[in-house]
């Protein structure tokens, strides 16, 4: 992937994953297998306050 664009991954769980896409800006993309870790990482984004699309 490094290949085509800048990205970069994250993840505290080994059932989850977050994605830094960094073009003009940053896009975010977060998953997760197990629906608590999911609902945690959607909270603290949520506190962020960033755009979301």
């Amino acid at each position: 992937m490094h290949q085509w664009m800048n990205i970069t991954y994250y993840g505290n769980h080994d059932d989850e994953v977050i994605c830094l896409i960094e073009n003009n800006d940053y896009d975010m993309l977060y998953a997760s297998s197990n629906q608590q870790h999911f609902d945690e990482m959607k909270e603290f984004i949520d506190r962020l306050g960033l755009e979301s699309y």
